[in-house]
């Protein structure tokens, strides 16, 4: 019922609205809902609804399936996840296949290159097949390591700029007995810095939230 006063009422909160789209699709979310004080709105001099006008629900807490993450370097290959090193090798040949926890929020490769060509080449596909993520010119690189580097919180200075794209003809990718066929994106870039051969490592982090 609505309570009355001498001179007008006091408010009611109306029905909750439709649940929110829920804010993650797998690893646990929230969504909302609300509700006015309109039914009635209060009217000459009637206090304000009573309760909450919003709701919070937690939603789609399933895991998450985790990605793939495949990366070649030539030569010397270091590659870390969120700051912690999950792979390491001195051979040139070498695919690093990595399981990927959903969400990340940074890949982090360290390549040296100790003769000839030099690059980075990487891709992440979903649980389905779908290229969430190639290595290009998005990447950000510097030739001098510096500390945390690889991990999500760390903040780029003037030594990092966009990756150097080498493109997708560079003999590392285009040679048709090529390691580097095996990252099978079909979007993937030979990357490097922007110092090109000048600097031997190459510090690259891709940022993915």
């Amino acid at each position: 019922a609505v309570v009355s006063t001498q001179s007008g009422h006091y408010g009611r909160g109306s029905d909750f609205g439709d649940w929110s789209d829920c804010s993650a699709a797998c690893g646990g979310g929230s969504r909302k809902r609300r509700r006015s004080c309109s039914d009635p709105a209060p009217a000459n001099g009637g206090s304000n609804c009573v309760g909450d006008a919003e709701e919070t629900q937690e939603c789609n807490d399933q895991p998450c399936e985790p990605y793939t993450l495949k990366v070649l370097c030539d030569d010397h290959t270091t590659v870390y996840i969120d700051g912690v090193q999950k792979y390491t090798d001195t051979n040139w040949q070498a695919l690093a296949s990595l399981s990927v926890p959903s969400p990340t929020r940074v890949i982090a490769v360290k390549c040296s290159d100790h003769a000839g060509a030099y690059g980075i080449a990487a891709g992440m596909k979903d649980s389905e097949g779908n290229d969430l993520m190639v290595s290009d010119n998005s990447w950000r690189c510097a030739g001098v390591e510096e500390s945390g580097w690889e991990k999500p919180d760390f903040i780029e200075g003037d030594n990092w700029k966009p990756a150097l794209d080498q493109g997708d003809r560079h003999s590392l990718i285009s040679h048709p007995r090529s390691p580097w066929k095996q990252i099978n994106s079909a979007d993937s870039r030979s990357i490097w810095t922007s110092g090109g051969g000048n600097d031997r490592t190459a510090y690259c982090r891709k940022i993915l939230i």
